[in-house]
């Protein structure tokens, strides 16, 4: 799984939230990242996910989460 995560699966999140957000615009940055910061994690949850800057979604290796975190998601 952590290969996973750290390989295919950060660039595959990445450019399918970009098509989301930037060119078909079901959501918008905002209410992911709200979505992000209210969901309701395990008690036991270390690894939380992070808010998603708007130009992490630009070309690039990832979305600047863990592989932990992005398991989260």
């Amino acid at each position: 799984m952590h290969i996973i995560l750290e390989g295919i699966a950060r660039y595959e999140l990445r450019a399918l939230l970009h098509c989301f957000v930037k060119e078909q615009k079901y959501f918008t940055i905002q209410v992911l990242n709200d979505r992000i910061r209210t969901y309701q994690y395990d008690s036991d949850c270390r690894d939380k996910s992070l808010p998603i800057d708007s130009s992490s979604l630009e070309h690039g290796p990832n979305l600047g989460q863990t592989a932990a975190s992005i398991k989260k998601v």
